[in-house]
């Protein structure tokens, strides 16, 4: 029936009379190509919890932050150090800059950002937090620039630990676990954090447009280049 081919767009292709047959295919083959390509694109919303978390974390941590850095030039910011006897305090000072990029570190694997394993891949940054209208929000800059000068450009960068939640929902759903089954724990866990990534750049792209300078999404891998 015609009906059963509703939203589907069948891709055609004539014959040539030269015979040339990788010719005649060209155009439906990149027709497939492209509609292949925008299909990867969609985030695959499921009973798994990394769409919701993208979106939650998008509207109450990157909107927040990219206004409060782009409101300001001149921002007060605070950290946790310790003292000569081991007393912790909070340390203010303030963060000068003329522009501004957000870099969101997304793991390769979610057993990169446990609490046992975090703390090692950003030894060489510094946490802070601004203080805004809504609430503090933490983030990372590189401990070369945790300092009262001011920088034409400030690099911040956070890493997504709300993505955790799916591992506890993977469990959920796999119950009760056997030895052999921790490739699918695996298998789905990089499911959720490619679909996180995905809907967070289609979040990132309608708010403030693909070509933008402010929010940028990169890999784990990138903390090694600071």
């Amino acid at each position: 029936m015609l009906s059963d081919y509703a939203g589907i767009t069948i891709a055609t292709y004539r014959e040539r009379d030269d015979k040339n047959f990788v010719a005649a295919v060209g155009t439906a083959c990149n027709q497939i190509r492209t509609a292949i390509a925008e299909e990867l694109k969609r985030p695959a919303i499921g009973v798994l919890p990394s769409t919701a978390l993208a979106v939650g974390y998008f509207e109450n941590f990157v909107t927040k932050v990219v206004q409060a850095l782009g409101d300001e030039r001149e921002l007060a910011m605070k950290r946790k150090v310790k003292d000569s006897v081991g007393k912790v305090k909070i340390e203010r000072r303030r963060l000068v800059y003329d522009a501004f990029t957000l870099h969101i570190v997304l793991p390769n694997k979610l057993s990169e950002i446990t609490k046992e394993s975090l703390p090692l891949r950003v030894s060489n940054l510094v946490q802070i937090s601004i203080e805004t209208q809504f609430r503090d929000f933490p983030f990372y800059i590189r401990a070369k620039d945790y300092n009262p000068d001011p920088k034409t450009a400030l690099s911040a960068f956070d890493i997504p630990t709300i993505l955790l939640a799916s591992r506890g929902a993977i469990k959920l759903i796999l119950g009760d676990r056997v030895p052999g089954l921790d490739s699918d724990q695996e298998r789905l866990e990089l499911r959720e954090i490619r679909n996180f990534e995905l809907t967070l750049r289609l979040l990132i792209d309608e708010g403030y447009g693909a070509d933008n300078s402010h929010v940028k999404v990169e890999t784990m891998d990138y903390l090694k280049s600071l």
